[in-house]
């Protein structure tokens, strides 16, 4: 393996910071020496010298590497209905906040990843709305990673991911046995995949009813989380959900969130949960 010395380890976190809001600390090098080692190979670069000067440059292959780079420095771990508690509030979410096919509910998978989140909401969003669901709601995907987008973008076919869906929903819902059938297309349908970066603004402007950002801010700074689940907060709806991940807490201790769950909170005027004060 080539080894990553100090000087190069500090140019590569600092565009990592500046990119995408990584907090590469001293202690995660040899992490990201051996997530590298492909992208040298993949370049030619003989060592990480090379590889720093050449993620700096302002041309497009620069720009383009940019990306292979964060991709690879991104924990992209995940899976069908991770964290199921989540989903069964969501249920309960969608129930209460429904305001008919006129208004569709605004969902967003900030950090989706490669779509396996955003497809178990997704079918949630089928199961308590039936097969007209994306009358009722439709659901905004984004992740900064290019490559997890496009593998989240051509998820249809595999049928244990469909039988991974039923599954979790019926467990989150507590319905066995009584899980719709469905097709990945019928889910895409109402999934719009957007690349966005959680530390640059959203170009979209209404607020949203539900946000599920989970396990995604723990790779930022300190600082930066403060910002991003600041921004979070801002894109909720008054009476919406907001669902973090299980390594996270929030942070802003001044919001009108409340907490209703394990890493959960919904607005003041939310009506799908008894109320507790956040902590």
């Amino acid at each position: 393996m080539i080894s990553l010395p100090d000087s190069a380890f500090r140019r590569l976190s600092s565009l990592a910071l500046a990119e995408a809001g990584l907090d590469l600390q001293e202690g995660k090098q040899s992490f990201v020496a051996s997530r590298l080692q492909k992208r040298l190979r993949a370049t030619g670069a003989q060592d990480f010298e090379v590889y720093a000067s050449l993620v700096e440059g302002s041309d497009p292959a620069a720009v383009e590497e940019r990306q292979y780079l964060i991709s690879a420095l991104t924990t992209n771990v995940t899976s069908v209905f991770r964290e199921p508690h989540h989903f069964a509030l969501l249920a309960r979410a969608l129930k209460a906040l429904d305001r008919g096919r006129s208004d569709p509910l605004r969902i967003w998978s900030a950090g989706c990843s490669t779509g396996e989140e955003t497809l178990s909401m997704a079918m949630i969003c089928r199961c308590v709305f039936g097969p007209a669901w994306i009358a009722h709601a439709r659901i905004l995907a984004t992740d900064i990673d290019y490559i997890s987008l496009s593998i989240a973008k051509s998820q249809f076919g595999d049928p244990s991911l469909i039988v991974a869906l039923q599954d979790g929903a019926a467990a989150a819902l507590g319905t066995r046995g009584d899980t719709p059938r469905v097709d990945i297309s019928d889910l895409q349908a109402g999934i719009t995949y957007l690349r966005h970066s959680l530390i640059e603004p959203l170009p979209v402007p209404r607020p949203f009813d539900i946000i599920f950002c989970r396990n995604v801010t723990i790779y930022f700074a300190a600082d930066i989380q403060r910002t991003v689940q600041a921004d979070l907060i801002d894109r909720l709806a008054p009476d919406g959900l907001l669902c973090l991940g299980h390594s996270e807490r929030l942070l802003i201790e001044d919001s009108d969130l409340r907490l209703i769950g394990q890493t959960s909170y919904a607005g003041k005027s939310s009506s799908f949960a008894e109320i507790v004060p956040c902590r």
